[in-house]
């Protein structure tokens, strides 16, 4: 048996899906690309903090390139936390590191604001508390 379900709200920009054949892995696709999620593969709270961080690097790599602040790696790490209930995430905390990079403490504020432009941190942190810290 087929089920489709599609519901028209707006055109939409992003797009991606699960397959999953009854067993604990997931094969998600995304424009082209695919990867696996569940066993042998991340979990799905692990691939939303992921997302998370990649969104917030971007929004962080393209600040330092336009202030012209060299660094060789800028690291992005994000530990969650689960809510009592289970059912969300009630904290999570986003750790800067500049690797061989410099930033005055202006820059580094400016920084943390700029990650603040990542649509990802803006969806989850109307209902999850999201620490920002750079090291």
């Amino acid at each position: 048996m087929t089920i489709h379900w599609h519901r028209e709200w707006r055109q939409t920009m992003y797009s991606a899906m699960i397959k999953n054949s009854g067993n604990f892995q997931y094969h998600a696709e995304v424009k082209s690309y695919k990867f696996l999620m569940g066993q042998d593969g991340g979990n799905p709270i692990d691939v939303l903090v992921a997302s998370l961080c990649a969104c917030i690097g971007h929004h962080a790599r393209d600040f330092l390139v336009e202030q012209k602040i060299v660094f060789s790696t800028l690291i992005v790490r994000a530990d969650a936390s689960l809510a009592a209930d289970k059912l969300s995430l009630s904290h999570i905390s986003v750790k800067f590191e500049l690797v061989d990079g410099q930033a005055t403490d202006a820059q580094k504020k400016d920084l943390l604001r700029q990650a603040e432009l990542c649509p990802i941190y803006n969806t989850i942190n109307k209902s999850t508390e999201i620490e920002l810290s750079i090291h």
